[in-house]
């Protein structure tokens, strides 16, 4: 009957959705379970059903071939997967197993399917030499192992022998090495390198030298060895030092060793060596000297400069008879021998010339230019110098007048190299006067005077090497009375920072004036006859340079200017420094410049000529000394330049 039925909404309503719900959630899972969805790989059992053995033997970083099989024998479908292999010591995958590179992946595997591919895998470098299982695990799981090992083996070289160094050399100096290479190892090592090094602690460290040379070695199988002898070469920058001579197998590590700690061996005795990148041949009148401009220059000094294209390593030339000026500052080279391509100096867009005149009334124009320059075998520094050219624009009325220098047949050298006590060429005085009488801007013919900068100025080339700055020493043999042919020397750069430029005991050094206001501005004090006179050291000046005396008659016309006595004259003087202290005497001779000159000799210990006023003490000077020339402002172990020491 209609009226007896009663309706509950809502909870009914609930109750039977809640049921509808639970009862369609219970089919879903049974449906997804008899499907296999949602089963975690738990129930996929995956197994190594074999690994094929390696090779009997291997290297570090060989690679080989390795086929393995593996299969589900779970109940579930096995989700994708990785194998990886390993080398294992024990046949079991523990902490001292080795993966190796490469692995093969599976896409999936239903159950009971098994999956066998061929994979190539890589021994990592580092592996030790031992012998080794190959383990196939997939998943890094259930691994299973070959029934036979591989030997990993590996070459190791040695020196077992190396000869001993001669007991001292020079940097540039050469002498041989026989040295042996053993393969001790278990493996053939492949060709390699062996090279050699000084030590001073006997061990291939941070300061162990490189140098020149190296002996290739063949392949060598385990046991064999290479036993052979090498020339090497000291580099010229090498440091003073005692050190022990080192040959080091493989040292450009092309062979892969079981251990590369134990590849050189020390000589037993050691080798002095002595540093020569400092070292610039002098000859007076010899091989340096060119014959063209030689045969009437006297006591001409003479050393070689290689002069490059700005910032160029190869673009060079080296360019003998350049005279050797201790009396300037600055490197000065005629045009008609340069043959590299140099940058001109410029000031508002204007060439940079520049006109310098000598005491003998000589000069020098021409334009300003950038250059690297390598002294001996020093850096190269990038320079202003001078190229000697009279027809560069107008000349100034200080380089038209008495002897201006137009060409090196002309003047007796190639170029001049100004190793003095200042740096640059004139200093404040130049940068801040544009009448200064040195430097000018020229635009076409036209040029006229300019302040100039003192990064713009010539500079003494030595003051901007990056070691030997400080000042350099001149070391000339002594002649006999009469003269020699020619003579050789070296100039040194640097001043008591190396053995072959420290001074000995007793070296005095003389203090030149520094004061730009001063009359005898970079000079000082000779007291000659009793008259005290303003002085200087010269190696630019090819005689002694003083007032003529009573005794000293001239020689004839084609010589005159020359001293020309009778006979040997004995003569002494004192020198000072600037401020009157310290002081020596100096003894000195002067011959007959007629007789001399006559003679087949170039070389003059006792020639002199008339200097009103002043003492100029050129390379007769020299012969027989060790001479130190001290930059100003740089300090070395007799002082702070400028100054003159012997």
């Amino acid at each position: 009957m209609k009226s007896n039925r009663i309706r509950f909404n809502g909870p009914l309503r609930r109750d039977r959705i809640t049921i509808n719900v639970v009862n369609a959630f219970i089919l879903l899972s049974i449906a997804l379970l008899t499907l296999g969805f949602g089963r975690a790989n738990a129930q996929a059992d995956l197994v190594e059903t074999s690994v094929s053995n390696p090779p009997a033997t291997t290297i570090e970083k060989g690679r080989f071939w390795v086929t393995d099989t593996v299969k589900n024998e779970g109940a579930d479908p096995a989700s994708p997967f990785v194998i990886q292999y390993y080398f294992s010591a024990t046949g079991s995958k523990d902490t001292s197993s080795i993966l190796l590179s490469g692995e093969r992946s599976v896409a999936s595997l239903n159950p009971g399917q098994s999956s066998r591919r061929p994979t190539i895998v890589t021994v990592p470098l580092g592996t030790p030499v031992g012998q080794y299982y190959l383990l196939a695990c997939p998943d890094d799981n259930s691994c299973i192992s070959s029934t036979k090992t591989v030997q990993l083996t590996a070459p190791d070289l040695v020196e077992t022998s190396v000869s001993d160094p001669p007991a001292s050399a020079f940097g540039g100096d050469s002498f041989s090495v026989t040295d042996t290479v053993q393969n001790q190892g278990n493996g053939s090592a492949t060709a390699s390198i062996t090279r050699y090094y000084f030590s001073s602690t006997g061990v291939k460290d941070n300061g162990a030298v490189l140098l020149t040379g190296s002996r290739s070695i063949p392949a060598l199988a385990p046991g064999a060895a290479s036993k052979g002898t090498v020339t090497v070469k000291i580099p010229f920058n090498t440091p003073d030092g005692i050190y022990y001579l080192l040959a080091c197998a493989d040292d450009t590590d092309k062979v892969a060793e079981s251990n590369d700690t134990n590849n050189c061996i020390g000589s037993s005795t050691q080798i002095t060596s002595y540093y020569t990148a400092n070292v610039l041949p002098i000859t007076v009148n010899g091989s340096l000297c060119s014959a063209a401009t030689s045969s009437s220059y006297p006591n001409k000094p003479c050393v070689s400069v290689t002069v490059c294209s700005p910032g160029s390593t190869t673009d060079c030339q080296t360019i003998d008879d350049i005279l050797l000026d201790t009396g300037s500052s600055g490197l000065r080279i005629f045009k008609q021998v340069l043959t590299v391509s140099l940058t001109q100096e410029t000031i508002d867009s204007n060439a940079l010339a520049e006109c310098i005149q000598y005491g003998d009334g000589s000069s020098d124009w021409g334009p300003v230019k950038m250059a690297g320059i390598i002294l001996g075998n020093e850096p190269a520094v990038q320079v202003p110098i001078q190229v000697i050219n009279q027809t560069f624009g107008t000349p100034p009325e200080p380089c038209q007048g008495q002897y201006p220098d137009t060409s090196p047949a002309e003047a007796g050298f190639n170029g001049i190299l100004g190793v003095g006590i200042f740096n640059p060429d004139c200093g404040s005085e130049c940068a801040s006067y544009s009448d200064n009488g040195m430097y000018y801007i020229c635009n076409g013919r036209i040029c006229t005077g300019t302040a100039v900068p003192l990064s713009s100025q010539v500079p003494n080339p030595v003051a901007l090497l990056p070691r030997d700055n400080n000042g350099v020493v001149v070391q000339l043999p002594g002649v006999p009375t009469g003269g020699s042919i020619s003579v050789n020397g070296q100039l040194l750069l640097g001043i008591g920072n190396h053995s072959n430029n420290t001074p000995s005991a007793g070296v005095t050094a003389y203090a030149a004036d520094d004061n730009p206001a001063d009359d005898n501005y970079g000079e000082f004090l000779t007291t000659f006859n009793g008259t005290p006179l303003y002085s200087f050291l010269d190696t630019g000046s090819n005689g002694l340079f003083f007032p003529a005396l009573s005794s000293l008659p001239g020689c004839g016309s084609y010589n005159s200017g020359w001293f020309c006595p009778s006979s040997l004259v004995n003569l002494s003087a004192t020198n000072e420094g600037a401020s009157g202290s310290p002081s020596g005497a100096v003894s000195f001779q002067i011959g007959n410049c007629d007789s001399l000159f006559s003679s087949s000799n170039m070389v003059f210990l006792d020639i002199g000529g008339d200097c009103p006023g002043e003492f100029d003490w050129g390379i007769p000077f020299h012969l027989g000394r060790t001479v130190y020339v001290g930059i100003e402002n740089q300090s070395s172990t007799l002082g702070t330049g400028p100054y003159w020491a012997y």
